[in-house]
């Protein structure tokens, strides 16, 4: 088994492989695209897609076979995706719209194939480092992009914050409206990379933070670190520096070099004393952070958030961000009792906020979407894949394989980080790359499996 070095990414190699495997390339590029490369709902990848379909059809069939045997050790990621595929697919049968249904089921269907493709690409441990080889290429890529955008005016044409949006069937976000009552210099900062909005970005940075974090290269460690928390902070996504902060704790208490925990704890500082000696545009993202943290334990609530007060409603979505997460969470686990056992089906939780006209029709909270479209059931067997999927990745033995112990380290920590920000998107199933990370921890269980 030849060792993958996350610290030591030649180019050469990366051309070689590139050469090898062209068609993999391409693909696994459009799914870290996403909609960075569309027209209104197509995108490179659903085009790419149909390729692969036929170039590897009859290693598809090869597959299914093989998942038909049981096998929770080797393929407990895949059956997670696979349930609530196929338990969302049977709630098409009691819906209340077929296609809204439709539009979920085909999301999670391409969040499937993408899982399925990582599985048979990377049957063996070296074609796992070869593809991860390509991701990380492209990732970094995307993150040089976003800290291009940090600093400059420079918007990838198909961000929501560009001005070009339109010659690609989308509709402008940045209207005279939004511009007038934002301060813009604190809008144009925050950057997308290849996703449409911040948000989406931040979440994948926070995914991929522990390979960082664990990283034994000092210099992908130092960077990757440094980065990730600036990124996040720019974005002004909350959540996701919470999670890193959470991983940062479980780093600092568990045994590694002194001088990696003294440098995350510089960054802490530093925070803090941006935060209180700066008035610049980050250290306002900063003061979100901390006053946002602040505010979840204050007593300044929204009162009287009940599904028929029309005139709250309007109150939630003026209100910050934190008071619009719990309110919908009122909501949402007042739906959730009116059909507590089976949900209201795919994509149920966004047709019953269009009812009550809420100006958000998406629940922004991944565990409680599920608890709304497939109820109780599908939490509890999803819940258990998940916790015997981390049990797993604990049990996995620390060789004295570096690469092996690298990757076992980021899983778990991706796996935390996901708990925490699953809710940071709008909803967890249109975010292709989650599906990919996903996909290379099913392929990672599946080829140590093997050894």
């Amino acid at each position: 088994m030849s060792s993958f070095s996350p610290n030591s990414l030649h180019f050469k190699k990366f051309f070689i492989d590139i050469k090898k495997y062209p068609f993999e390339f391409c693909f696994l590029f459009s799914i870290l695209l996403g909609p960075a490369f569309s027209y209104k709902s197509i995108y490179i990848f659903h085009i790419l897609f149909l390729v692969f379909l036929v170039l590897y059809s009859k290693k598809i069939i090869f597959f299914f076979k093989d998942l038909k045997k049981w096998n929770p050790k080797k393929y407990a990621p895949l059956y997670l995706i696979l349930f609530m595929f196929i338990y969302y697919s049977i709630s098409l049968l009691y819906v209340s719209d077929i296609i809204l249904g439709l539009k979920y089921i085909t999301c999670l269907f391409f969040g499937l194939s993408i899982v399925i493709f990582i599985n048979i690409f990377a049957s063996n441990i070296d074609k796992f480092y070869t593809l991860f080889r390509f991701s990380t290429y492209i990732v970094v890529f995307e993150i040089v992009i976003g800290i291009i955008e940090v600093f400059t005016s420079f918007r990838w044409p198909l961000s929501r914050s560009s001005f070009n949006i339109e010659y690609f069937g989308y509709k402008l976000f940045l209207t005279s409206d939004i511009l007038a009552n934002n301060d813009n210099d604190y809008l144009f900062s925050m950057p997308s990379g290849f996703m449409w909005n911040p948000n989406d970005f931040a979440f994948l940075i926070a995914l991929i933070f522990p390979f960082f974090l664990f990283s034994k290269n000092k210099y992908v460690y130092y960077i990757g670190t440094f980065i990730s928390v600036f990124l996040v902070i720019s974005s002004g996504a909350k959540l996701c520096f919470y999670s890193i902060f959470i991983l940062w704790i479980f780093y600092i208490f568990k045994k590694g070099k002194a001088s990696r925990k003294l440098f995350l704890l510089l960054i802490i500082v530093s925070m803090i004393f941006i935060q209180y000696t700066s008035n610049s545009v980050l250290s306002k993202k900063i003061n979100e952070i901390s006053y946002d943290l602040s505010y979840v334990y204050s007593s300044n609530r929204i009162k009287n958030n009940k599904l028929t007060d029309n005139n709250s409603e309007q109150k939630i979505i003026q209100g910050r961000s934190v008071n619009i997460r719990k309110s919908l969470l009122l909501i949402g686990f007042e739906l959730f009792s009116e059909k507590p056992l089976f949900g209201f089906g795919a994509n149920g939780a966004k047709k019953e906020l269009q009812k009550v006209k809420f100006e958000l029709t998406d629940m922004h909270n991944f565990f409680m979407e599920m608890l709304i479209n497939g109820g109780i059931i599908l939490v509890l067997v999803l819940g258990s894949l998940f916790i015997y999927l981390i049990i797993l990745l604990k049990k996995i033995s620390l060789s004295n394989d570096s690469s092996i112990i690298y990757f076992r380290n980021s899983f778990i920590g991706f796996c935390i980080s996901f708990i925490i920000v699953s809710s940071v998107p709008s909803s967890l199933i249109y975010i292709l790359s989650f599906y990919l990370v996903f996909g290379f921890l099913s392929s990672y269980i599946c080829c140590v499996s093997k050894e």
